[in-house]
């Protein structure tokens, strides 16, 4: 029968803790991206460009919001996180940038010098996949979907690209054999030094790349996360991400030091079945020290302190159709302050 009793909107909020900002998300394949403000009121929205819809925002710090978004023409990737453009919108919607590829999905980042990294499917060859299944692939076409993360100059150029196959060892990396996924990337980000991280999901992997050579630099030791979203360096050098636990049924956010591994902090529900998003979902780091989460799936979002106290939560309230179903999942929010370089005071 559902739920008893099931509310939208803002549910909680202790503004003595919570971080002041708006947070800024979209309801995959949405004709909306929303920005709210601690109380849960909206504030702003931008509207893809026509015969468009946005799976993914984000904001930079020349103040305009980058828009993963999908026409129809999609044709390589997992498919619930394919994109066939990135656009560029000013504050009031106005296309300033737009690159469109097909085999576009999931993340990507805008460095510093403007050129922005994307994640593009890599569809390999019948005997590129044959190597990396180390045999018979067993899919249907023989054929294996692989990864490349490509570097994209302001007038569409390509200034560099990786390409999974051709630097990770498949015999450390296995094909698991349950589809034409090898390994389902899902974020990509630069770091200080300017090497790049990466997360593939089915192979619950993080690895930091090196970017000039290829190399692998450092990994999450296999086994910590079950699936995993949106890692993210942490001023200390720490790495926090989101563990889905897709395959033990709860998720959690965690802290781990690279040097040795430890996870220095971690939030679970309570009980843990509580706090659940088989996928999607991600953690962003506050500057007080607090942490957004964004629990995908249920397009819950909420703040914890260091201490693990929820002091604000906001469920979303939008509902559309994604991939044939209706749907109010949510890929990944971002909290903002007024007077960061996105917002500029604006709202």
């Amino acid at each position: 029968m559902g739920y008893s009793l099931f509310v939208t909107g803002l549910t909680h909020c202790d503004p003595r803790k919570a971080f002041p900002g708006l947070t800024l998300f979209t309801t995959m394949s949405s004709d909306l991206i929303t920005l709210v403000d601690l109380n849960g009121q909206t504030v702003h929205e931008w509207t893809p460009p026509a015969g468009m819809k946005a799976f993914y925002a984000r904001g930079t710090d020349e103040g305009t919001l980058l828009a993963q978004c999908v026409d129809g023409s999609e044709q390589g990737g997992p498919a619930g996180g394919r994109a066939a453009a990135l656009v560029e919108l000013d504050w009031d919607g106005n296309v300033l940038w737009e690159y469109r590829n097909p085999a576009l999905h999931h993340d990507h980042h805008r460095r510093e010098n403007g050129v922005t990294i994307l994640i593009a499917a890599d569809l390999l060859d019948r005997e590129t996949s044959a190597v990396v299944a180390q045999g018979d692939p067993g899919t249907p076409n023989g054929q294996i979907l692989s990864e490349a993360l490509i570097e994209v100059a302001r007038d569409g150029s390509t200034t560099w690209q990786w390409h999974a196959h051709e630097h990770l060892d498949p015999s450390e990396y296995k094909f698991r054999r349950d589809g034409d996924q090898w390994l389902h990337c899902n974020a990509v980000l630069e770091l200080p030094d300017g090497n790049v991280m990466a997360s593939f999901a089915t192979l619950s992997e993080v690895l930091i790349i090196d970017k000039a050579a290829g190399d692998v630099l450092w990994r999450l030791n296999p086994g910590t996360t079950s699936s995993q979203h949106n890692p993210t360096m942490l001023e200390n050098g720490n790495i926090l991400l989101f563990d889905n636990g897709s395959r033990r049924n709860f998720s959690r956010v965690f802290e781990v030091r690279p040097s040795d591994q430890e996870i220095v902090w971690e939030f679970v529900g309570n009980p843990r079945d509580s706090f659940y998003s088989q996928n999607i979902s991600g953690a962003q780091r506050l500057p007080n020290g607090n942490t957004l989460i964004c629990e995908g799936r249920s397009a819950r979002f909420f703040e914890v302190t260091p201490e693990k106290d929820i002091v604000w939560e906001y469920i979303s309230p939008y509902e559309n159709i994604h991939m044939g179903q209706r749907s109010r999942a949510v890929f990944r929010a971002h909290r903002y302050a007024s007077d960061s370089g996105f917002i500029r005071n604006r709202a």
